[in-house]
């Protein structure tokens, strides 16, 4: 949802010869849709994102159990319970991804241009310079977004009251207390590597199958009213 709702308002891949204001405008626009985009999506899956993570954990057995046992034991509220710390995470990691791509698009875009690859078929180049951007974004804004996500699971991944009800400051400092700084980093490795394979597939695939789209629309085989950008950040999220 995000991924659609961003870059369905992309301006044209090529920004060669565009002015370093102009870009600069360019990335705080699509830090601010990706930030809107993931502060919306969240909300809106905020109760499956509950259940899935209580499953994740091994205190439900089935999804529908997970949904079950956060009405009893927390009622209605309980379906969104760590929403906001969930909103505040998106709105800054959404950003800073969308961010940190187009930035890396520029540099990647420029280092192409002066290299052999430059020879390359431009829709190749396109996916190339993507999957890199991406490659790099997605790490770079786990790194900074991680500890925010570790806090909002030890809040949203038990049944009922817990100590860690209290909020995000309460859940920081009995972590900080007990546990120390490194509990804020634990298990980071496998999600930075992840984070490198899958936004940079998503971010490459999702430029091909926008081209493709493109070409397509302008054949009259899709049709004109379709939003393509929604279409293929549908597929590549898949």
């Amino acid at each position: 949802f995000a991924l659609s709702f961003r870059l369905g308002t992309l301006a044209p891949w090529s920004m060669e010869g565009a002015p370093v204001r102009q870009r600069k405008a360019r990335t705080i626009h699509y830090f601010l849709s990706g930030s809107i985009a993931g502060t919306v999506s969240r909300t809106f899956i905020a109760p499956y994102d509950r259940a899935r993570i209580l499953l994740q954990l091994g205190h439900s057995r089935r999804l529908w159990d997970a949904f079950y046992g956060v009405y009893v034991h927390d009622g209605i509220r309980g379906y969104f319970r760590g929403n906001l710390i969930n909103c505040i995470r998106a709105f800054g990691s959404k950003g800073l991804l969308f961010g940190f791509n187009d930035t890396f698009k520029a540099a990647a875009r420029d280092i192409v241009k002066k290299r052999q690859w430059a020879a390359m078929d431009m829709q190749k180049q396109k996916a190339l310079t993507s999957f890199v951007a991406g490659s790099l974004a997605g790490p770079a804004t786990q790194l900074i977004s991680y500890p925010v996500d570790v806090i909002r699971v030890r809040i949203t991944g038990l049944f009922g009251q817990t100590r860690y009800c209290g909020g995000f400051f309460k859940t920081l400092r009995i972590m900080l207390v007990e546990e120390g700084p490194r509990s804020l980093f634990r298990g980071v490795g496998p999600t930075l590597v992840g984070a490198v394979v899958y936004e940079g597939i998503k971010f490459g695939t999702f430029d091909h199958y926008l081209e493709l789209l493109r070409d397509l629309q302008s054949e009259n085989t899709v049709p004109k009213g379709w939003n393509i950008a929604a279409v293929a950040g549908g597929m590549s999220g898949v």
